[in-house]
């Protein structure tokens, strides 16, 4: 097993930002597996300034979860100056990718 999921888009999640106004992008996970479901966990590596819903989730064999990446910006702060574009990491998978399995209940 290579790979369990694949990501769309696979290396950049466009945040449109605009004081006032909710800032927030999506990530698409998709399962390639065409057996069996995958468990995930997604957590921000900075937790004060992004918020991942839903955080976790079971994908369905060859099914996609959409994953809302929400980008806090702080009241009155002034953007930096690499803006548009960020070097944050984003998302970090926190543990293992989790396979189902007839009474595994293992982690791979």
């Amino acid at each position: 097993m290579d790979r369990l999921i694949s990501m769309e888009p696979s290396s950049l999640v466009a945040i449109r930002v605009e004081p006032g106004q909710k800032c927030f992008g999506e990530l698409t996970l998709r399962n390639v597996m065409y057996t069996m479901p995958v468990a995930v966990r997604i957590q921000p590596v900075n937790k004060g300034r992004y918020t991942v819903k839903p955080q976790s989730g079971i994908i369905a064999p060859l099914g996609t979860l959409t994953v809302e990446i929400v980008y806090h910006l702080p009241p009155d702060s002034l953007l930096s100056e690499s803006f548009p574009h960020s070097d944050d990491s984003l998302p970090s998978a926190a543990g293992d990718v989790v396979v189902g399995g007839r009474g595994s209940g293992g982690r791979r």
